[in-house]
């Protein structure tokens, strides 16, 4: 059986992949703009709001995982990504196909299915 630790790593795993996949695909958005796409994304099965020690969380874990800064530009209040070259090393994203590599092994995530 999963532990409740096993399952939340996953979860935010998940979330991880949905917050940079978005600012890759979508460009630079407010907080506000990412919470309302976060409660209408399939991945957001309990539909929990995305509060913002949630999000510094997010980010922080991304820095440290994957390497990838999201920052946050003062004068538009959007964030971004900081080193957005450094994704095409760690990551390949696709609108639909998400594929990590890390600790020589590859994790996939498609259509919400996920190989760990």
């Amino acid at each position: 059986s999963l532990s409740l630790q096993s399952v939340m790593g996953k979860t935010y795993f998940k979330s991880y992949i949905w917050l940079l996949e978005m600012l890759q695909s979508r460009g630079p958005m407010t907080l506000r703009q990412l919470q309302e796409l976060w409660r209408k994304s399939s991945i957001n099965e309990e539909k929990k709001n995305l509060a913002p020690r949630t999000f510094a969380n997010h980010i922080a874990s991304i820095a440290d995982i994957f390497g990838i800064d999201i920052v946050c530009d003062r004068r538009t209040n959007k964030y971004s990504i900081d080193n957005e070259g450094d994704i095409e090393k760690t990551a390949y994203f696709s609108h639909n196909k998400i594929i990590f590599s890390f600790y020589g092994a590859k994790v996939q995530i498609k259509n919400q299915t996920q190989k760990f």
